[in-house]
């Protein structure tokens, strides 16, 4: 046991693991929630008390980063659904009629009760939502009631906190991250899982803004992260040699320039490699940390946002005999201390920064 363990706080549900910890802004409450259990507790960590329990719902929802604060840390969000299928034939086709059962589900963090519920009418499924910086807005991840030969159609919908009025945006997007002021929402523009562009849309509006257009056939992309002022996009790009298949490929972490579209720097993983569909900002948002999930070493990558340069490289595992992940021991030189993700879908950032992680759970990254 390690002299530098301060203490534990120990999770009412030990069947699941711990998909994401965060400190409050002042630093005082550490909140935890358990993926699948769905059970969200806030503990003050001075005295290591349990201060709340919230059960959100037992359930594998999009993603096991599930449930978002406001950042006055007054009100968690959480999404669910429930989906039913019956299976028909009509006219010589097998077909299946979904119907669903959707909300977000906003909690008072103090007591615990439920303080309102957002719901489309009539009723959708809630695969994820991700929350806006600001707290002003969220955005869902939907899916479709109807009759289809397979499964149901895709949407998104764009919800007012104060209002609970939405608007639904037009079809094939995938959300992927509010600007920091939370006025654009990127999202991905895909057919058959595959990428055709990068949109932005205003927030106040629900209108596309501007749209990167993607050149690569097989091309899947994931916007992770806006630089502080919003001008600067960086995404996760792979291109996979063969459709539907994803055992050879090439992937790049490429920045745009969020204004006019054009890219203004690229950064290649070795072949075969990948880089994570998750990353880390630094509190002032000057420096990204990154991870590949592939390959025979597990590096971090380093960069610096302003000058969009790789400043350091870090390894932090060997592939060894039998497949198996050793780790090394490495530090950073500045001393400074680099969390990262311990399990697939698990946060471990100090502050809750980080990439939401409702789609890439369909990637082979997760």
């Amino acid at each position: 046991m390690s002299a530098r363990l301060k203490g534990e706080l120990v999770h009412p549900n030990r069947t699941g693991i711990i998909s994401q910890i965060h400190y409050s802004p002042d630093g005082k409450r550490i909140i935890a929630g358990d993926y699948p259990g769905g059970v969200v507790v806030v503990w003050d960590v001075a005295t290591g008390k349990q201060l709340t329990a919230i059960e959100t719902g037992y359930g594998y929802r999009g993603s096991a980063q599930y449930f978002f604060l406001s950042p006055d840390w007054q009100t968690l969000y959480v999404s669910r659904q429930k989906r039913k299928v019956e299976r028909l034939e009509k006219e010589g086709k097998r077909l299946m009629h979904w119907t669903f059962e959707g909300d977000v589900r906003a909690w008072n963090l103090a007591t615990g009760q439920i303080a309102k519920t957002f719901k489309h009418e009539p009723p959708r499924g809630m695969r994820a939502m991700q929350l806006s910086p600001d707290g002003t807005k969220f955005v869902t991840s939907d899916e479709i009631p109807g009759t289809y030969e397979g499964q149901p159609k895709s949407g998104v919908s764009l919800w007012d906190v104060e209002t609970g009025q939405y608007r639904t945006l037009p079809d094939g997007l995938e959300p992927d991250k509010f600007s920091p002021d939370g006025g654009t929402l990127a999202m991905t523009s895909a057919d058959q899982g595959y990428a055709q562009a990068v949109k932005l849309f205003d927030t106040a509006t629900g209108k596309e803004k501007l749209s990167v257009p993607i050149k690569d056939a097989n091309a899947r992309v994931f916007v992770l992260a806006f630089s502080p002022d919003g001008r600067l996009m960086i995404a996760n790009y792979a291109v996979y040699e063969k459709d539907k298949k994803s055992d050879k490929a090439r992937s790049w972490l490429k920045w745009w320039d969020s204004t006019t579209g054009r890219e203004v720097a690229t950064f290649a993983a070795d072949p075969n490699d990948y880089f994570t569909y998750r990353c880390r900002l630094s509190p002032d948002g000057r420096n990204l940390a990154v991870a590949n999930w592939q390959g025979d070493k597990r590096r971090l990558f380093l960069f610096s946002v302003p000058d969009k340069q790789l400043v350091k490289t870090v390894v932090l595992g060997e592939k060894k005999e039998g497949g198996k992940i050793a780790p090394v021991r490495a530090g950073l030189q500045s001393g400074r201390q680099v969390v990262g993700d311990h399990h697939p879908g698990t946060s471990r950032d100090k502050r809750g920064i980080g990439c939401p992680r409702h789609r890439p759970a369909a990637h082979p990254s997760d």
